[in-house]
């Protein structure tokens, strides 16, 4: 099965996705490619794979990705070889944007998808302010608008969830994962 987490920066993703590892270790993760700038702290093979802009390119030329996106001037990409190197019983989580996910559920038949919703705009927006105090006003203005576009795409995953405290959405994805989903989401 393939599980998609989407939703916009800023929303919890990957906080989600280290508690779901650390809840669910079975679960496998591929490691994405990237042309972005490594941040202080990020390891090469471990967070990303980080490729030159060219390198990227070239594999997307030879259709070595499952998916990949230009998001933010930068590429992202899973390497199609992760997806088939799993036994079908695997359970792989991918942390994409929604192009990622709309090329995933084109070329793959068991996937589960999952839209992170923020409690309000205004509580996203005053995330993407805390954890973005480099960057500049036109930066941020541009997160906020990409971030409206993508909620707008919410009604196309199975399954949305808001994301209000860590530990009750990592509790209601799971649900979702084990067939328990009556929950109200």
């Amino acid at each position: 099965m393939i599980f998609i987490i989407s939703g916009p920066s800023g929303v919890g993703k990957t906080s989600i996705d280290n508690a779901l590892q650390v809840l669910r270790p079975s679960f496998h993760r591929p490691v994405s490619c990237t042309t972005r700038s490594r941040k202080r702290g990020e390891v090469n093979g471990k967070d990303y794979h980080f490729l030159s802009r060219d390198n990227f390119v070239q594999m997307i030329e030879k259709g070595l990705f499952a998916e990949y996106a230009e998001v933010y001037g930068n590429f992202y990409g899973t390497l199609g070889i992760d997806l088939m190197l799993r036994g079908c019983d695997a359970v792989i989580v991918l942390v994409i944007d929604v192009q990622g996910m709309r090329q995933v559920k084109a070329k793959h038949k068991n996937v589960v998808s999952i839209f992170i919703l923020p409690p309000t705009f205004e509580a996203l927006e005053a995330r993407i302010r805390e954890r973005s105090r480099e960057e500049t006003e036109e930066e941020i203005a541009t997160w906020l608008e990409t971030a409206r576009q993508e909620l707008s795409c919410a009604s196309e995953y199975s399954h949305q969830i808001v994301n209000d405290d860590l530990m009750t959405t990592v509790r209601a994805i799971l649900d979702v994962l084990d067939g328990k989903d009556s929950i109200a989401l």
